[in-house]
């Protein structure tokens, strides 16, 4: 796994679905710069280059089957192998515990039996990429204080398969 800032600047070539929500955003880009600090240039190859916690949040109303970038992503100048369904770790804090748990609790398909994901021993939870982006998204903004989840993550560049799901991951509604 790959450890990742979320201040770190990855680069994404967009697939016609991401440059639709990109341009339809367009208008409002501005303004959410000017308020927020989101982030991102284009290059003349069609590369848009974002900070990460931006990507996160700026793509967090997507459906987990829509293929929104190619699947290779440059962050710190090394090339990813990553898509929506590839592995991320994060160590949640108090704040992104009380998120995950409204979510969870929202959308319960288990007679309100709620099971939490695991953590491993240092105390961090797998999600995959559009389930961070779905649930955590809103929450990650530019100076934010209260943020949902430690700063540095861990991204594995070995994507899962379409369907394969997470380890322990049936507590999720998936979209």
């Amino acid at each position: 796994m790959k450890a990742v800032h979320l201040n770190d600047i990855i680069t994404v070539k967009l697939k016609d679905r991401g440059l639709e929500i990109l341009q339809k955003e367009e208008n409002k880009i501005y303004e959410r710069i000017r308020k927020e600090g989101y982030l991102f240039t284009r290059d003349a190859e069609g590369n848009i280059q974002f900070e990460f916690h931006s990507f996160i949040n700026f793509f967090k109303d997507v459906n987990k089957d829509e293929e929104l970038f190619f699947p290779e992503i440059k962050i710190n100048n090394e090339i990813l192998k990553v898509d929506m369904h590839t592995k991320v770790k994060v160590k949640l804090t108090k704040a992104g515990l009380a998120i995950l748990i409204e979510y969870l609790i929202i959308h319960s398909t288990n007679g309100g039996k709620m099971v939490l994901p695991e953590m491993d021993a240092n105390g961090c939870t797998e999600f995959e990429l559009w389930e961070i982006m779905h649930i955590f998204g809103a929450k990650v903004r530019p100076g934010q204080i209260n943020l949902p989840f430690e700063l540095k993550i861990k991204i594995d560049d070995k994507p899962l398969k379409k369907n394969q799901k997470v380890k322990n991951k049936q507590m999720l509604l998936y979209k």
